[in-house]
């Protein structure tokens, strides 16, 4: 058996950041939509949890649903932001009139999902 692993990456070869950052976000963004579609039923359980041990009473059911839904929307919020991973500035900040670059970044206009280390474009 090798004494190495079976994957290793090739030496001078390093991650790309801004693949990693790119990932990190998709990742960030599934999340948000599984707390969109998925606080109804978790506020549900945990509501009946606290009424069940007696913290919530059966008429301020409604109460404990705004609570979670609040706590669940400013959750999501926290998961939409993105800092550039060029120049650190925040990404998808709308501005008085709008955004103008909705893909990328508005400071560096750098455009979602660009590598760091582009490949070699390679003559045919």
């Amino acid at each position: 058996m090798a004494s190495e692993p079976y994957r290793t990456p090739p030496a001078g070869l390093r991650p790309d950041p801004y693949l990693a950052a790119w990932a990190a976000f998709r990742s960030r963004r599934r999340a948000k939509w599984i707390l969109f579609f998925a606080w109804w039923f978790v506020a549900k359980y945990l509501t009946g949890m606290f009424v069940g041990a007696h913290l919530l009473s059966g008429d301020h059911v409604l109460y404990g649903y705004v609570v979670i839904g609040l706590a669940v929307f400013a959750w999501m919020g926290y998961l939409s932001l993105l800092d550039c991973p060029r120049c650190g500035a925040r990404m998808f900040i709308f501005g008085l009139w709008g955004d103008r670059h909705g893909d990328g970044c508005s400071s560096c206009d750098l455009p979602l999902g660009t590598p760091k280390y582009p490949a070699e474009d390679t003559p045919k």
